[in-house]
Parts: structure tokens; C-alpha cells; sequence
């Protein structure tokens, strides 16, 4: 019975989620790309992208790492008497796993979708509102893919079979 309580107590610390809509109106999921810009340390050093994917990880990496694209692998839900927040585990070009403070990068502008959209939300839900959800995610999904293409994360080439895949379905 005590390891059972135990169990129910270290869900509550951190919760593995699927996707997560962050502070930027952006909701990622396991699988984005995430593109870094640069560090906001004053030696160029990232304050949210660490070694390793532990919450409690404190080295933090290099500005070697400006305009690198990570790919998420894992989002996490952290609820620590020293940490609370979201982390991704990300990879990406052969490195070892790292996580990253997903606030704390978009609060310091470190990956490009620091800004919050531009786009006009109040003429999107107002489509939005008239059409069926799966006509939403549609849309959803090529706005995701319309806007990587835009940062150079996509090639136009992967941008057309992305959205070939995504209106054929």
C-alpha cells in the first residue's frame, strides 16, 4: 500500500504530457522542431536550454548552439518545492538529450517563436467557430507548417509535401 501512495505522490511532481500550448499562443508537440536563436547571457550563453533532462540539470549549454533546431522528444510538467514549469527533452543532430525551460526561453526571446503571433486570432476564431473540428486542426497544422517554413526551419520542398499530406488527408 505505501509504494502505492508513493506512485500517486511522484505522478503529482511530473506529469508527461503529449503537447503543451506555451505563454507564445504556440502549442507544441512531441515532435516540433524547436529553433533556437541565441543566448541571453551576456557571454551569449542560453539561460534556458541544459545538459542533460533532469529537472534539477544546472549546465546550462554554449552560444555554439544559436540557430540550432532541436526536435522534441518528451514534454514534462514539473511541480517541485525547487521547480515548477514545463521542460521539453529535446534532440537533434546526434547530441545527447537536453532539456529546455520552455518559459524561460520565450520570456529571454532564445528560440524564434518568442513573439507571440501576429496573425489576427479574432478573424481565426471566427472561421474557426463555423467549421468541424478536424477542419480546424487542418488549419492548425498548416499555419504550424506555414510558419516553419517562414522561420527557414522547413526546405519549400518539405513545406509542399507537408501541406500535400496534410489537405490530402
Amino acid at each position: 500500500m505505501l509504494t502505492y501512495i508513493n506512485t500517486i505522490h511522484a505522478q503529482k511532481k511530473m506529469q508527461k504530457l503529449s503537447e503543451y500550448t506555451a505563454s507564445n499562443g504556440i502549442t507544441y508537440e512531441i515532435g516540433d522542431r524547436l529553433k533556437m536563436r541565441h543566448g541571453a547571457a551576456a557571454n551569449g550563453d542560453f539561460l534556458s536550454l541544459i545538459e542533460g533532462i533532469g529537472a534539477s540539470s544546472t549546465n546550462r549549454l554554449g552560444a555554439v548552439h544559436s540557430n540550432f533546431i532541436f526536435s522534441i522528444k518528451k514534454i514534462r510538467s514539473w511541480n517541485l518545492s525547487s521547480y515548477k514549469g514545463v521542460t521539453f527533452v529535446l534532440g537533434g543532430g546526434g547530441m545527447a538529450k537536453n532539456s529546455i525551460d520552455i518559459e524561460l526561453a520565450i520570456q529571454n526571446c532564445e528560440i524564434t517563436d518568442c513573439e507571440p503571433s501576429t496573425q489576427s486570432t479574432n478573424s481565426i476564431k471566427k472561421v474557426e467557430t463555423s467549421l468541424p473540428n478536424q477542419e480546424i486542426d487542418k488549419y492548425d497544422k498548416l499555419r504550424k507548417i506555414k510558419k516553419l517554413y517562414d522561420e527557414g526551419v522547413l526546405t519549400e520542398q518539405e513545406f509542399l509535401e507537408e501541406k500535400k499530406k496534410i489537405l490530402n488527408h
